[in-house]
């Protein structure tokens, strides 16, 4: 994936954080950046989590109808009977 386009934008930090980042020379913008991107992610997972919960439920709920067997044997954890 290419690197989307930099935009410059301004943050106030306080003094103490400032002193602190250029002492242990940290990028801020890359720091930033990441973690944005990161809670990006995270608010992405949850939406999706949120959206498909109904559905997560209902497969959830015929495993477990299914006496755990038919999940272990969708995951791999034992064989299906007769192999």
């Amino acid at each position: 994936m290419a690197p989307s386009p930099k935009r410059n934008v301004n943050i106030s930090l306080s003094c103490e954080n400032a002193e602190f980042v250029k002492q242990i020379g940290l990028n801020l913008s890359k720091s930033v950046d990441a973690m944005i991107a990161e809670m990006r992610r995270n608010q992405a997972r949850e939406a999706w989590l949120l959206e498909n919960q109904q559905a997560i439920n209902r497969r959830c709920g015929l495993l477990e109808s299914e006496g755990g067997a038919a999940a272990e044997r969708l995951y791999g954890v034992l064989r299906a009977e007769g192999n």
